[in-house]
């Protein structure tokens, strides 16, 4: 339907340039080369593209997988990941190839029972509020979680648990969401490369989400050194989608009445009830305190990590990152 140019593909989202004998992995819908809006839902030129090609999404994964695969033939599901990665064919497959390992290491579908007890903590949170441009905000409280004492697969079904609950939302799978971060506060006891590099991964190879803007709120002088380790695991274009911030200054991203009260926004939420909302939603009893010793799926396992490509070391430790804040100092 929509004729390739030859003589200039557009840029992908990891920030590299196509050339013309790789366009077949991408439809050239001009809002392709876009970053996408919730705008593009209303667009029958587009949902016509989308219809195009997720056919071809589908006979890819035919060929890729000629005994079947788990929601190889959904198109609605993979549309999701064609979203995620701009209708790059090849891109939305490596996704999708590294989302079927991962769910299939999974014991049981996550559901709020799985996430109550973080999601109790008020680590992470989906409240419902959205940035200027209209995005859904994924908000973290680092300062409140520390690894030494939960395993951060405990965060990462949580956050995967809000993520499925955000992508519901087509909006959100074409437009991605910003994750918001409250920095203040958090020290050593907060970090580890076993949760950074796990939540690295899975925002970026296992979830057919887009983080498009990430933003850092009070970042402290631990920031420089977490970011040392980060920065090497994004490109230029990843890299690029960061934003530092004062909160004084969250204004310049999110209007005031979006921005959390503990933020110094006017926007209530209750975890309480956000909960006891999924917990009727789902059909569970709230009352029910089994939560508190079910087992978590382990949605952040060693097989994910080892396929990422990252090139942290599995035995970096706290000493390591200590001593290299020490030298920073000097």
């Amino acid at each position: 339907m929509f004729k390739s140019k030859k003589k200039e593909a557009p840029a992908a989202t990891d920030g590299t340039r196509h050339t013309g004998d790789e366009d077949h992995d991408k439809m050239h819908h001009p809002k392709v080369a876009n970053e996408g809006s919730a705008a593009d839902l209303h667009d029958p030129e587009f949902l016509a593209m989308e219809e195009d090609v997720v056919k071809a999404f589908i006979a890819h994964l035919a060929v890729l997988y000629p005994g079947g695969v788990r929601h190889g033939d959904e198109p609605r599901f993979l549309l999701r990941f064609l979203r995620a990665r701009r209708y790059h064919i090849e891109k939305a497959s490596a996704l999708f190839k590294n989302f079927i390992a991962w769910e299939s290491g999974l014991s049981q579908k996550l559901n709020i029972c799985h996430a109550r007890a973080m999601l109790e903590s008020e680590v992470i949170q989906l409240q419902g509020n959205k940035d200027k441009l209209g995005r859904t905000i994924l908000f973290m409280q680092p300062a409140k979680f520390f690894p030494g004492k939960v395993s951060p697969h405990t965060l990462m079904a949580a956050a995967v648990y809000l993520l499925e609950l955000a992508i519901q939302s087509e909006s959100t799978q074409v437009e991605g969401f910003t994750l918001m971060m409250d920095l203040a506060h958090i020290g050593f006891s907060n970090f580890s490369i076993e949760y950074v590099r796990t939540v690295f991964d899975t925002l970026q190879n296992r979830f057919p989400a887009r983080v498009r803007t990430a933003i850092l709120i009070d970042a402290p002088m631990i920031y420089n050194v977490v970011w040392s380790f980060v920065r090497p695991w994004l490109n230029a274009y990843q890299a690029a989608k960061v934003q530092t911030v004062k909160r004084n200054k969250l204004s310049a991203f999110i209007d005031e009445d979006q921005i959390p009260v503990s933020l110094g926004g006017t926007f209530n939420f209750s975890m309480a009830k956000f909960i006891e909302d999924r917990y009727t939603a789902e059909g569970f009893d709230y009352a029910d305190q089994s939560y508190k010793t079910i087992a978590i799926p382990n949605v952040s396992g060693a097989a994910i990590a080892e396929s990422t490509g990252f090139e942290t070391p599995e035995t970096e430790s706290k000493k390591a990152v200590l001593k290299k804040s020490a030298s920073a100092k000097r």
